[in-house]
């Protein structure tokens, strides 16, 4: 039996990390359960460990909307929506398997310790600094900008 020690909500999905591991279910039209594909599941179902997640422990998890992300030895992955570029890797593409946000540029060489997601952005605290990409319109990114 695992132990769950977290459960986000996405708009129309739900995740939950249960020793290390992710298992999300419910709509998957952007690819935000993590499984490879944009089929459905009404049962929790294991987000993708053949790439970027393999052999890493989850320790942390959030998500909203269209998009999840997931912490993993100080790194952050997300998957699902991209559109705004929420995902951190570079690109508008969405992508139905994690991915790895970006290290380059203002996060070379630091070691992220949370993980937070909104509708259309993200965000990561490394290094005692907030760091966030994605959708601006409002100010969401904190860099004094929409």
């Amino acid at each position: 039996m695992q132990t769950v020690s977290q459960v986000v909500r996405g708009r129309y999905n739900t995740c939950a990390l249960a020793d290390g591991q992710a298992y999300c279910w419910g709509l998957n039209d952007y690819g935000q359960l993590g499984t490879g594909n944009n089929n459905n599941s009404i049962i929790p179902v294991a987000v993708s460990t053949s790439g970027v997640l393999s052999g890493k422990f989850i320790i942390q998890m959030s998500g909203n909307y269209w998009h999840n992300c997931a912490l993993a030895s100080g790194q952050v992955y997300c998957w699902g929506s991209n559109v705004h570029g929420q995902l951190g890797n570079s690109n508008n593409t969405n992508s139905s398997s994690p991915v790895a946000v970006t290290t380059s540029g203002v996060l070379s060489g630091k070691f992220v310790t949370q993980v937070a997601v909104g509708a259309e952005h993200s965000c990561a605290l490394a290094n005692g600094q907030a760091f966030c990409w994605g959708y601006n319109p409002e100010g969401q990114l904190g860099n004094n900008s929409t």
